[in-house]
């Protein structure tokens, strides 16, 4: 079964922190001169960790989908 990012979900990382899955978006780096789009993921800190609760982050989808696992379909990020 192929892994998908669901936008609106929550996902956990190897330390702990939880994030949330913001949207998708296309990386058009290199793109006019024939390189693929990549699919990259805009994602939001849940957690305090090493950075701050609420840091925003990107990410491959293919290198998100490595690193973090899905714990939550939806969730609030205002609890």
């Amino acid at each position: 079964m192929e892994k998908k990012v669901i936008i609106g979900g929550i996902y956990n990382s190897p330390s702990g922190v939880r994030y949330q899955v913001d949207k998708m978006v296309l990386n058009a780096t290199g793109y006019e001169k024939n390189s693929s789009l990549i699919k990259t993921i805009l994602y939001t800190q849940l957690d305090n960790g090493k950075y701050l609760k609420g840091t925003q982050w990107v990410r491959s989808e293919e290198d998100f989908l490595k690193v973090f696992e899905l714990i939550s379909k939806k969730q609030d990020k205002s609890e």
